[in-house]
């Protein structure tokens, strides 16, 4: 049976072709396929050809419109992300949203050797667009303590089998902290479940910090300062919240953030009467390191 060339299969084949090519620098259009495509559907079309049983189906003109546009702002992309071409004109708004949806609308028929090219296109292009760029830039953030917080687990599971350790953790936890301290766009950021899942998986990894750079006091504060900002998150959210498991969920972890500032800043004045009141550390007795070193578990 001779090869349908207007088939849809031979479309999506094409839009397979342009995915794996929007990122190249060899400055290769990407819509050159979907072009010569579309000359030989216009010259089936004006010869009125009539497919008979034996013949695989052509594509709809829908289906060649959708190809050719979404094709388009392929080239628009790899265009303005070619670091080798000068002056190419940016990707506006409008385009990316639209490409956004011809990902939607093409995931389905990508081979699966080509999805983790159309996953870096999505994240990509997401990047771009404000209605995405908060969520985005808080699951970055999540997933770097996380990692910290691994490395953390692993470094205690090296320690306790006497194999060769090294504190690589506390460096990455002193670049989040300051990162986090200084990006005005978080601070900025609406509440939001994410928001709070930031703090959260923050806390977590307070205790990374070097102590040479983060005292106790200073870690007893910063948790204060994260659990103040989770309960600032989970009122907000739960005043807008419509429905009663929300409004209960919202309102526990607000309450339960207030008893963790509480109970950290408790152990911060503890820490200053041990230090006494001027500042000036004076010897403990036996019963008092006891009970300091108590403190030191029990806060962490």
């Amino acid at each position: 049976m001779k090869e349908n060339l207007i088939s849809p299969k031979e479309l999506y084949r094409i839009i397979n072709r342009a995915v794996t090519l929007c990122a190249n620098h060899q400055n290769t259009p990407v819509d050159t396929e979907i072009s010569l495509f579309y000359q030989r559907y216009e010259h089936h079309c004006r010869q009125n050809h009539q497919l008979n049983m034996f013949e695989e189906e052509i594509a709809s003109k829908k289906e060649l419109y959708a190809a050719w546009e979404f094709c388009e702002l392929l080239e628009a992309y790899r265009q303005a992300t070619d670091v080798y071409t000068d002056n190419a004109p940016e990707l506006s708004i409008s385009q990316s949203r639209r490409l956004l949806a011809g990902i939607d609308h093409y995931r389905p028929q990508i081979y699966p050797e080509n999805l983790s090219q159309l996953n870096m296109l999505e994240y990509n292009l997401k990047r771009r667009l404000p209605e995405h760029r908060e969520k985005m830039k808080l699951e970055e953030y999540i997933r770097s303590a996380a990692q910290i917080h691994d490395m953390k687990r692993g470094y205690d599971r090296q320690r306790r089998k006497n194999q060769p350790i090294n504190k690589d953790y506390e460096k990455y936890a002193l670049h989040f902290f300051k990162t986090l301290r200084q990006d005005e766009e978080i601070n900025n950021m609406s509440a939001s479940p994410e928001k709070i899942a930031l703090y959260e998986v923050a806390l977590r990894i307070v205790d990374c910090l070097p102590v040479h750079k983060y005292n106790r006091t200073d870690k007893f504060r910063l948790k204060i300062a994260l659990n103040g900002a989770i309960k600032n998150n989970a009122e907000t959210l739960c005043k807008a919240a419509s429905d009663l498991p929300q409004i209960k969920q919202y309102k526990e972890m607000a309450e339960k953030a207030d008893y963790e500032i509480r109970r950290y800043q408790n152990a911060v004045d503890k820490s200053l009467q041990y230090a006494g009141t001027s500042g000036a550390k004076t010897p403990l007795s036996l019963v008092a390191r006891n009970k300091r070193a108590k403190d030191e578990w029990d806060y962490k």
